[in-house]
């Protein structure tokens, strides 16, 4: 059979993300050792993967160190071909990768392990196995509080929403106009046409009707 892929994991539990990656590939019958080759992200990423004192550190790294000594100790225990790979004199030195690469590294076999913070995506639950969280990240959604009963008006205007600007200029220049063009219609048609009333008050409201209607349908 070909080579045998196991995957190590910890994952957020309720926001879904992955804090390690730990991928060990190995061979059914190991023929000689081969180092393991763990990688850990550039970018520092606290408290799971991040340097002081010139080394590697964080969640992510403590927890390889301990699954490497269990997993070494219980090699050398069954005496199976993993104790020359897992041996505790030989703990592979952690590589600095750049997070955009770890999944080429391991698909081309040049990386073993990777430790760093990953978001669960779907392409990566598919391929990739994860172990119980150890770490929550206690992140919540905050949308803005809204009062439990809304009266009309309020329910009116976030029905409409934002008014557009260059809307409600052209509501204004239209109620602008028929007002003046009311009057000129008034001045002119007062005595001659039966449906403009002499008096200004009535007499304006029907110019401003007849232009109204004129502006927004074909007229009368």
């Amino acid at each position: 059979p070909g080579p045998q892929t196991q995957l190590f994991g910890t994952m957020v539990s309720s926001s879904a993300w992955a804090l390690v990656v730990l991928l060990l590939s190995r061979s059914a019958a190991v023929a000689e050792y081969t180092p393991i080759r763990v990688g850990a992200c550039e970018d520092a990423f606290a408290p799971f993967v991040y340097f002081a004192h010139g080394e590697t550190v964080g969640f992510d790294v403590e927890q390889w160190k301990v699954i490497h000594s269990l997993s070494a100790q219980d090699a050398v225990r069954t005496g199976g071909d993993m104790s020359a790979m897992l041996s505790l004199e030989r703990e592979p030195e952690i590589e600095l990768v750049k997070f955009d690469d770890f999944e080429n590294r391991f698909a081309n076999g040049t990386l073993d392990v990777f430790l760093c913070g990953l978001y669960i995506t779907p392409q990566r639950f598919r391929s990739h196995d994860f172990l119980p969280p150890y770490f929550s990240s206690g992140l919540r959604a905050v949308v803005m509080s809204r009062p439990d009963h809304l009266d009309l008006v309020t329910v009116f205007v976030m029905m409409l929403g934002k008014p557009d600007v260059y809307a409600v200029f052209a509501l204004e220049m239209l109620i602008i106009l028929s007002i003046v063009f009311a009057h000129v219609i008034w001045l002119l048609e007062r005595n001659d046409n039966p449906s403009i009333h002499s008096s200004y008050g009535q007499g304006i409201f029907d110019a401003f009707w007849m232009a109204w209607v004129t502006a927004v349908t074909v007229g009368y």
